[in-house]
């Protein structure tokens, strides 16, 4: 019997090899940067389309985004259990073509039925995130499987910051660009995948395909079911809620307490960004040799509850760059609860697993910022104004972080992978 089988012919990975890993990595970059590129460009795009007022120009785009996501939400728990059942290649060449066409759809759209159109496909495509997240399951265990998800979050960050750049430079010369480029760059990917990209799930691992547990409410019912998940489910739906908040209260409060210009948040997120590039990238490697998952999953929602308090009580820019230096830090708790995660999940399962956990926490990530913005609101009416109020939504967002250290104090209910 060969050491090293196949499938259709094509050898299983056994390993993270270089050339899958930078085919996969690829794919990912492509779905974090079809967010990116798309920001500063779809008001333009859509006030181009119509002759719409300013209102009329933000209720579109807010269809847009909500669309984009909300195919996210229904679309990951489908896309990873046909990538249990059918392999994870197959679906990953799928979602390519689905991202370069959904990108030329919205560059060559003639009117906004189809520029709608066009972005609920892309972010059916962009689904496949759960699937990369299977394949790198597949091709590792232990400590190798965190730090390829934290290469993989350094590749998010990276992404987050250089897709709103490129868009905006490339939509300076014509705002149809950014998609016929990221069209493009998808139709290569799908190309080098075709070539290059070797199947990860082995025959033994697939099962068949339940089309209950493959819809969001189904998928997420199965996650909970699983006693050993349980926990870090918990965790990260308190964690991507304070989140949630960050995001919708860090520009606002900054922008009362100093004054800030969109640009100078703009350099303060960006700075975050590089700071988990770094984290996740280098510091992963360093801690996983030393502590264990769940360790390090502590000491970084220990880091972001510090950092969240620093943006509490910052009196002074200072105080908010050490906030962003403790949440760049602290974020190396991402990849080890990833990897915690698909280590209580079975072969058969990583898909499921991976696919149910971005549908919910993409539910979690568009209400949370609401909630958060409720929050600021809240507190403006309640404290005499803006800059009195700033900091009492990132109390909420520590508090939040000291409630997802509760489940993980507790004893693990198993220490194996899901029994399924």
């Amino acid at each position: 019997m060969s050491a090293r089988p196949e499938w259709n012919g094509t050898p299983l990975v056994a390993a993270a090899t270089r050339p899958a890993m930078g085919l996969v990595f690829a794919i990912l970059a492509l779905d974090v940067l079809g967010v990116g590129l798309a920001m500063p460009v779809l008001p333009t795009l859509i006030a181009g389309l119509a002759k719409l007022s300013p209102e009329r120009v933000s209720l579109m785009l807010g269809i847009a985004i909500a669309s984009y996501s909300a195919m996210q939400f229904l679309c990951a728990p489908l896309l990873g259990a046909l990538s249990d059942r059918y392999g994870r290649r197959v679906v990953l060449l799928i979602a390519l073509v689905g991202m370069a066409v959904s990108n030329w759809i919205v560059a060559f759209a003639g009117g906004l039925a189809s520029l709608l159109i066009g972005r609920a496909l892309a972010g059916a495509a962009a689904a496949n995130v759960s699937t990369v997240m299977a394949y790198i399951a597949d091709v590792s265990d232990g400590e190798r499987r965190t730090h390829l998800y934290g290469s993989a979050g350094s590749v998010i960050a990276v992404g987050l910051v250089a897709g709103p750049i490129a868009g905006g430079w490339l939509a300076s010369f014509n705002p149809h660009l950014p998609f016929v480029a990221a069209g493009l760059l998808a139709a290569l990917n799908a190309l080098g995948g075709a070539l290059y990209l070797p199947e990860s799930l082995r025959p033994e691992n697939r099962r068949a395909f339940d089309w209950r547990r493959a819809q969001p409410v189904g998928s997420l019912l199965a996650l909970f079911r699983n006693r050993a998940l349980r926990p870090y489910l918990l965790a990260s739906v308190s964690t991507w809620a304070a989140y949630g908040v960050f995001q919708s209260c860090f520009v606002l409060a900054n922008e009362a307490r100093y004054g800030w210009s969109v640009v100078d948040a703009s350099w303060a997120l960006a700075a975050l960004a590089f700071g988990m590039a770094v984290s996740q990238r280098f510091l992963v490697r360093r801690l996983t040799a030393r502590l264990s998952g769940r360790a390090i999953i502590v000491l970084g929602y220990g880091c972001c509850c510090g950092a969240y308090l620093c943006y509490f009580a910052a009196a002074a820019p200072w105080l908010t760059y050490a906030g962003i230096a403790m949440q760049a830090l602290g974020l190396v708790a991402e990849p080890a609860m990833r990897g915690e995660l698909s280590r209580h999940a079975s072969g058969r399962h990583q898909g499921e697993l991976q696919g149910g956990l971005a549908s919910l926490l993409s539910l979690v990530g568009a209400v949370a910022p609401l909630f958060g913005a409720s929050a600021f609101a809240a507190a403006v009416r309640a404290g005499g104004g803006a800059a009195a109020a700033a900091g009492w939504p990132f109390a909420i967002g520590a508090a939040l972080y000291v409630l997802a250290l509760a489940p993980l104090a507790r004893r693990p209910a198993t220490d194996g992978a899901d029994p399924r």
